[in-house]
């Protein structure tokens, strides 16, 4: 393992924020992923070292083509966009997914211009790992997935329709490029993301002292003025007796 590869995983593992990411699209590809009743991804720290390793690549020499790996990957490159990562990787993902407009489900099979959705939603991929790299003048990134999909005589039983209530982004059009190897196409999606739901937590109920007026149990103050007042009287009745 080089360098680089360690320092990559010292991001992974130690940044708060790469931490939050990983999540946040895992859980993003798993809403595509559900809609059509395929089983959930796990994150991979080995497919994004990968995906970074490729990524990388293509910035330092600013082209756009397939690894050749042994997983399956979806690519995508944008122009000068104003976007944070995760919403360059967002938009990567909703293209894909637009794809489906083009896919017969009543004759399931590989076609060059459905090839990411229908890897973005194989039913038999568990894994992926992401990775996004940047030059002076572009973005790239990188999805890889393990199992590879998109094999074929095997959409029919990976590939299924959507359901009937899906959760569903929204995707709005910009000027990214994408590519599945085969041909280079220009798609114009801006993300919008879907709304954040915040949990209604149920109340806290306060936590009622009881009044001390009418406890049982006297404070210490009040067994004070017992004693004092109990001494007193003593004392008064026999000043008296005298």
């Amino acid at each position: 393992m080089n360098l680089l590869s360690l320092l990559f995983l010292f991001v992974v593992f130690l940044n708060p924020v790469y931490g939050t990411l990983q999540e946040d699209i895992t859980s993003y590809v798993n809403i595509y992923r559900s809609n059509h009743n395929s089983q959930l991804v796990q994150y991979s720290i080995t497919l994004s070292e990968f995906a970074n390793n490729w990524a990388n690549t293509l910035a330092n020499t600013n082209t756009f083509q397939h690894s050749g790996g042994p997983y399956g990957e979806n690519l995508a490159m944008f122009g000068y966009l104003n976007m944070n990562d995760v919403d360059f990787i967002k938009t990567s993902i909703n293209m894909w997914y637009a794809e489906i407009s083009k896919y017969d489900f009543n004759n399931p099979k590989y076609d060059s211009s459905t090839g990411h959705f229908t890897q973005l939603v194989w039913n038999s991929t568990y894994e992926i790992g992401f990775a996004l790299s940047k030059n002076s003048k572009n973005t790239f990134v990188v999805m890889e997935y393990f199992p590879p999909g998109n094999i074929i005589g095997k959409f029919n039983e990976n590939v299924f329709p959507k359901i009937a209530l899906p959760i569903q982004p929204i995707i709005r059009p910009s000027s990214p490029i994408i590519s599945n190897g085969s041909y280079t196409q220009n798609i114009t999606p801006i993300l919008i993301l879907p709304p954040v739901l915040t949990p209604v937590l149920p109340p806290v109920l306060p936590h009622v002292l009881p009044n001390p007026n009418h406890s049982n149990i006297l404070n210490p103050f009040q067994f004070y003025i017992s004693v004092i007042s109990f001494t007193a009287y003593w004392m008064l009745m026999i000043f008296l007796d005298q």
